[in-house]
């Protein structure tokens, strides 16, 4: 049977292609943010020994909490959670502005200045990207019918 021949009910079911893309991004991110923790807990005895600017009990905790939550909205995206795209879009803002604060209070300033443009050309980017995605009409069609948009 090909696309054309299934029903309009079975074309609305289907995992949009950019929502499957997105989920397995955030899960990929997230497995990354668990190995990270993994590595902290695994050498705790060197982080504790070097003289970063960020205790690694610190690292240790964004990393599980970041990468917990992370595995948990792609679940959600992917099985169709109704309230799925909103915790997407507040997952990332708030990764964003935390990502921003550490960028602003741990790094040295000069280095800051040569890293701040970059970072935000890439915050832009990927916020412009997430919603694009999240407001595709096949995507919230795929959470029902009266998915408003994301402002």
């Amino acid at each position: 049977m090909t696309d054309q021949d299934a029903s309009p009910d079975a074309q609305n079911n289907s995992r949009p292609k950019m929502l499957a893309l997105l989920a397995i991004s955030i899960f990929l991110f997230s497995l990354y943010q668990l190995l990270r923790f993994s590595q902290i807990i695994l050498h705790w005895k060197i982080l504790a020994g070097l003289p970063l600017s960020v205790e690694p009990g610190s690292l240790a905790v964004c990393s599980l909490i970041w990468g917990s939550i992370g595995i948990f909205i792609s679940s959600s995206l992917w099985t169709r959670k109704h309230w799925a795209r909103i915790g997407c879009m507040s997952y990332w803002i708030t990764y964003i502005i935390f990502r921003w604060i550490k960028l602003i209070w741990v790094i040295e300033p000069s280095t800051l200045q040569d890293r701040w443009p970059v970072n935000l050309a890439f915050t832009i980017i990927g916020l412009v990207v997430l919603v694009a995605i999240l407001n595709l009409n096949s995507t919230r069609s795929y959470f029902g019918k009266n998915a408003g948009k994301i402002p």
